[in-house]
């Protein structure tokens, strides 16, 4: 267990609450010095009160990813660079093409980026993908579920982080991906723990039509469920599993809240 400021950060894995099978995929990664700068930085500059209020009304309206687009608050980080890098050479990851489905406003994008000669990026929320066009990336505004095929080459990594909670049809997601890999690709999946899923429709939120077969409590058991059932189930092999915490900047009260996240790596089995 990590701590900085006062906020506790969790990397560590417990190998014995994970069935035999899965304890040589795990993959632990470690605080690094991009997150220690980025979380500094939320703690010089935190949202305000009137960002607060702006927020507290835009999501009257919107959904919460159009109230975070149009305020331009709640920014994330999910990997540093560097741990972003280590889990690509762990997996022998192509840093050729990659796409990040539901890429947000793009800050995450930009760490995701680094290593890749070419990226593409998928948001369904309209300011949202406005702000990905800002940052100079390519941004197809369309759900994966549906019948989008990019044009061009497979995708070497396609990266869905913290996206399989928050859609109406995670199963079916999931199974779409195989239009867009190539035999050697990687899938790479945040999910956060406990999970929580639902989706926002506007300024609501309602369950999802599909369900994550994930009944089981506690950061292992539940990741150890998603491994077997929910992505064994559509059709992935599970390469890496790795924690990191999900960050978002907050207001002066909490500048940096947190969530604990699950990693895995997956590819298509043969």
């Amino acid at each position: 267990m990590t701590s900085h400021r006062g906020v506790t950060l969790r990397y560590e894995l417990d190998p014995l609450g994970f069935p035999e099978r899965l304890r040589d995929r795990l993959f632990e990664l470690s605080f690094d010095d991009e997150t220690r700068d980025w979380m500094d930085d939320c703690f010089a500059r935190p949202h305000g009160a009137v960002d607060k209020v702006k927020l507290a009304m835009a999501r009257q309206v919107w959904s919460d990813f159009d109230a975070n687009a149009m305020v331009r608050a709640h920014d994330m980080r999910v990997f540093g660079p560097a741990q972003w890098e280590a889990l690509l050479t762990q997996v022998g990851a192509r840093c050729g093409r990659l796409l990040d489905v539901g890429a947000g406003d793009g800050a995450v994008t930009d760490v995701l980026a680094r290593p890749f000669d070419h990226v593409e990026t998928t948001e369904t929320s309209k300011g949202m993908a406005k702000r990905l066009r800002e940052r100079s990336y390519v941004c197809h505004e369309v759900d994966m579920v549906g019948r989008f095929v990019p044009g061009g080459a497979p995708f070497d990594v396609v990266s869905l982080l913290n996206v399989i909670d928050r859609t109406a049809r995670p199963l079916t997601l999931l199974a779409q991906l195989e239009r867009v890999l190539g035999p050697d690709s990687l899938v790479v999946l945040t999910v956060p723990v406990p999970l929580r899923p639902h989706v926002h429709v506007g300024p609501r939120t309602v369950d999802p039509e599909e369900r994550l077969p994930v009944d089981r409590k506690g950061f292992e058991a539940q990741v150890a469920a998603l491994a077997d059932i929910a992505f064994l189930g559509s059709g992935f092999e599970v390469v890496a599993i790795s924690r990191v915490p999900y960050l978002c900047r907050g207001y002066r009260e909490a500048p940096v809240l947190v969530l604990d996240d699950s990693v895995f790596a997956l590819r298509m089995k043969s």
